[in-house]
């Protein structure tokens, strides 16, 4: 009886997923902020609400940058695996 070689492989694709993932909120965040530009030009005899909006605006810049260079990070552990 010839020997069966057993390989078993297992593969993980975390990483991608995980910068694809990451990619998409990027671009919901920048479609967001997109509208919310559109809004503030809007609303713009609201002070209030415009200021509050821009105050969302600019955590959600802050956010989308940290997401980005968490991107980053991923794809250069991806590029140095290679």
């Amino acid at each position: 009886m010839p020997e069966v070689e057993n390989q078993h492989t297992v593969s993980s694709k975390w990483r991608e997923a995980d910068a694809v993932a990451k990619a998409e909120r990027v671009v919901a965040i920048m479609a967001w902020l997109d509208h919310t530009t559109d809004l503030v030009e809007m609303l713009s005899d609201d002070e209030a609400l415009t200021g509050e909006l821009r105050g969302a605006s600019a955590r959600l810049r802050t956010k989308r940058n940290d997401i980005s260079r968490e991107i980053d990070a991923l794809r250069a552990d991806m590029a140095d695996r290679a």
